[in-house]
């Protein structure tokens, strides 16, 4: 497409790693990266949701994506119908079939959020519905809801708070952030779930001031 002279001054990079992986901070500045299951790399990613879907106490992952947007002599990237992994706590990652989970997102989606609808007035902790919203491009708006997650304690985040600490059960920490969007032009509730294996909650703000929530 270009000639020696057009490159001549050119700044050339190249890409050689396109697989949709898991990157783990192991500190030190030191990461680790693995591709995810062969199901995450049918077609392009654009949304995605982190939480305790099953409610075992592990971080599962929700993905949606596909384009339609290439040239007409390549296709659409359209192999995707949505993707639950399942997490183990360790970094590891399985598939469960569209079947199985009834999670199915077919078309060009692309933003994904979870918004929190309470049942009740809302308290400092407070049950209610979790819904997840897919935006799919020409189509609208598809809404999934989990009906294990409903169990879970919802704690609400206020507009300054950064993270969250998690002491568990079994006496390891996990680290929760709070952003202000989240994937592909998306932004979820800012919220905290709470699963079952969760016994003391530390909130830290913007300014290094924390909170404790202390569950029973």
């Amino acid at each position: 497409m270009f000639s020696k002279e057009e490159l001549k001054d050119a700044y050339v990079v190249r890409a050689n790693y396109f697989s949709t992986s898991y990157i783990e901070n192991l500190g030190n500045g030191k990461f680790d990266i693995r591709p995810l299951p062969i199901e995450t790399q049918f077609a392009p990613i654009f949304g995605m949701a982190i939480g305790d879907y099953n409610d075992d106490g592990n971080l599962d992952v929700l993905m949606v994506g596909n384009s339609y947007a290439p040239e007409v002599n390549w296709g659409r990237y359209d192999a995707s119908y949505g993707v639950y992994l399942q997490g183990d706590g360790k970094g590891n990652f399985k598939t469960i079939p569209n079947k199985d989970s009834g999670f199915l997102v077919k078309g060009d989606a692309k933003g994904m959020a979870e918004i929190f609808m309470p049942t009740s007035s809302m308290q400092r902790e407070a049950k209610g519905r979790l819904i997840h919203l897919v935006a799919i491009n020409s189509e609208g708006i598809k809404a999934v809801e989990n009906q294990i997650i409903n169990t879970q304690k919802i704690v609400s985040i206020l507009p300054n708070e950064k993270y969250a600490i998690l002491m568990l059960k079994n006496g390891k920490k996990r680290k929760h952030e709070f952003y202000y969007g989240s994937t592909y032009l998306s932004q979820s509730s800012r919220i905290l779930k709470i699963d079952k294996e969760v016994i003391d909650i530390e909130v830290i703000d913007d300014k290094g001031k924390s909170r404790k929530i202390k569950l029973n």
